[in-house]
């Protein structure tokens, strides 16, 4: 339920299960919220409504590509980004990279908090210069709620 607290144009919301409250309910943080962290009773056809939802955004986002390249490159023929590393990442590449981070981090129980010591940013670098790692707030974020709505999915059927 969105409410108003008194902060201008961001609402807060409450939710209509536990009634937790939020003074700014952001719509990602409100599907999380009914579809994995509940305490109330959610019913089953809503959690599984935004399990899909999340699961279905993060899937969208891996096989989106932002490319759009005008040349045709044909038969073998290599290209500089063959021989030299780029500065850039493409988001499919990027999101892959995202995903499989979160993973290695929850398997291992690696503090989300070591995701910004400069010295694993250096490490990524060193890797791929173009691709820039997730911070600790959006692992445990975005990131995390992600990979649990996948897997609570798999789980399900």
């Amino acid at each position: 339920m969105e409410i108003n607290n008194g902060k201008g144009k961001h609402k807060g919301a409450i939710c209509n299960f536990c009634h937790s409250s939020w003074t700014r309910g952001r719509a990602n943080e409100m599907k999380s919220h009914l579809a994995m962290k509940c305490k109330g009773h959610v019913p089953k056809d809503i959690r599984l409504n935004f399990l899909r939802e999340i699961d279905n955004e993060r899937e969208t986002s891996e096989t989106s590509s932002i490319s759009s390249k005008k040349r045709k490159i044909t038969n073998n023929q290599k290209t500089l980004e063959n021989y030299y590393d780029i500065d850039k990442i493409d988001e499919v590449k990027s999101n892959r990279a995202d995903k499989a981070l979160i993973r290695w981090f929850v398997c291992s129980g690696i503090p989300f908090v070591a995701a910004d010591s400069p010295y694993f940013e250096d490490f990524t670098k060193s890797l791929n210069s173009g691709y820039n790692p997730p911070k600790r707030t959006a692992l445990a974020t975005t990131h995390l709620d992600g990979e649990l709505a996948n897997i609570t999915l798999k789980i399900e059927k």
